[in-house]
């Protein structure tokens, strides 16, 4: 494998440090301000993720999961584990991780490590290093290996070597699937209690949490991403793939929501600040200026994304 070669951030200073306010501590430096901007480049293929921890200098990869989305959406359709890669790709995605771990000196802690790799032409681009695991993982560990990837961490936490399972789960395959709306509305009933323990039991290997419940308006709900809403989370054993599928679109099915599009959406309420009022944290001018004339400036609110999402 080629050498990763990590290289530092330029170093921008201002010229000189902002002026203390009143109440208002000076930022410590080096001050980039509008000298310097960060590139990515963008990645393409299908995104996967690596988990594993690193104790006493020795980094142990114990799983890769593909991240699956809905078809012609970059929203997900559920994490699967194992992925469905090669031998050689996994091999390679290890490797890479363990260079990752060890050059920035990341000791006694879990890591989650996700990539795209492109199929097309085999190039593997790093997109985010999270120095945790995952717990939208621990189901699908437990299904598989037979134990969470909790207990990995409270094995490091009391400075024990993780000895974690490989494939003494119930089931080969699983995956956390999410049953989503593609367009805003109200939610008139969600499913009952009653109605979800009789899928869990027609469909083995099958639980169901839901996400949206009756009067929950979907675009005001908590962890959205920006093209779709989640209804519910269905973590599912499976013997492969297929019946894996199978197993979610007879949930996604059977599963009943009744969710109306509601009337429409008021507006926000702008955010309104006087530039007068702002004046006041500013030091004093050194000369006599006439005063300003603002009549004040509308801020929006923009909505950022609460979840990852697949590439556009």
């Amino acid at each position: 494998m080629p050498a990763l070669n990590f290289l530092p951030l330029p170093r921008v200073s201002h010229p000189k440090p902002p002026a203390q306010t009143d109440g208002l501590p000076t930022l410590p430096g080096p001050w980039v301000g509008g000298q310097a901007c960060v590139v990515e480049e963008a990645l393409h293929g299908r995104q996967v993720t690596v988990e594993g921890y690193r104790y006493q200098g020795t980094v142990v990869i114990y799983g890769v999961i593909d991240s699956v989305c809905y078809p012609h959406s970059p929203s997900f359709q559920r994490y699967q584990y194992p992925a469905s890669l090669s031998a050689d790709v996994t091999a390679r995605l290890s490797d890479i991780s363990r260079t990752v771990v060890e050059a920035i000196g990341m000791e006694g802690m879990t890591f989650n490590i996700e990539y795209y790799w492109d199929p097309d032409t085999d190039a593997i681009g790093l997109l985010e290093i999270n120095p945790r695991h995952s717990q939208s993982h621990a189901a699908l560990f437990a299904a598989v290996d037979g134990m969470a990837n909790h207990a990995v961490m409270l094995h490091l936490a009391l400075d024990q070597e993780p000895q974690f399972p490989h494939r003494q789960g119930s089931y080969p395959m699983a995956a956390k699937c999410f049953l989503r709306r593609f367009s805003d509305g109200i939610v008139r009933r969600h499913p009952t209690r009653e109605e979800i323990d009789t899928i869990e039991r027609s469909v083995a290997g099958t639980t169901i949490n839901l996400v949206a419940h009756t009067g929950d308006r979907l675009s005001h709900m908590h962890a959205q991403d920006s093209y779709s809403y989640e209804l519910a989370h269905v973590y599912i054993g499976a013997a492969d793939e297929a019946e894996l599928n199978t197993k979610f679109h007879h949930v996604s099915t059977t599963l009943r929501y009744e969710i109306d599009d509601g009337p429409p959406r008021e507006p926000p309420h702008p955010v309104r600040l006087k530039l007068t009022r702002l004046a006041r944290l500013s030091p004093p001018p050194t000369s006599p200026a006439p005063p300003a004339r603002h009549t004040g400036v509308t801020l929006a609110n923009p909505s950022g994304d609460a979840s990852p999402t697949c590439p556009p």
